[in-house]
């Protein structure tokens, strides 16, 4: 919860969700300071995988083991 946002996006979760499965959706929340230090490519993986992480059904989401798997991939 961040309640210095406007009142829609006090719920960080619930307003990036919608955003992670789209890259050019998340290339307008990626932090433009960290630009040059990751590909994009990489970042919409990592944003797939966060998309996952969050579904409403918990059998859709990917066990902690797959997670750290696919993290240590993208290094």
């Amino acid at each position: 919860m961040d309640k210095s946002r406007p009142s829609r996006e006090h719920n960080l979760v619930e307003w990036a969700r919608p955003l992670l499965n789209s890259s050019k959706k998340l290339l307008k929340i990626l932090d433009p300071r960290m630009e040059g230090q990751y590909s994009t490519k990489v970042a919409v993986k990592v944003a797939v995988l966060a998309y996952q992480c969050l579904s409403q059904n918990p059998r859709g989401r990917p066990v902690m083991s797959q997670v750290v798997e696919l993290l240590e991939g993208f290094q």
